[in-house]
């Protein structure tokens, strides 16, 4: 990984249909794409942040941060406990 890259945060959370997911960038309003996977979303939330500010995306750093809801994050949290 190279120092000079360019840092970028991508927030996922479900949508509203089951199984969607919804991206956006947190450092470039507007940069926001969906899929019906995190996979998915995860590539076209690239593909978009490379288009929006006409760069290759190879050249960005960008980290996945996922959101989800109170609930699963409860059972998340208890299954790393138990672990």
């Amino acid at each position: 990984m190279t120092k000079n890259r360019k840092r970028y945060t991508a927030v996922y959370e479900p949508a509203g249909a089951p199984g969607w997911w919804t991206v956006q960038i947190a450092e470039v309003p507007g940069c926001i794409s969906q899929g019906r996977s995190v996979a998915q979303a995860r590539s076209r939330i690239r593909e978009a942040l490379g288009l929006f500010l006409d760069v290759d995306e190879s050249t960005v750093q960008v980290h996945d941060e996922l959101r989800l809801p109170a609930i699963l994050q409860r059972h998340v949290d208890a299954y790393r406990k138990r672990r």
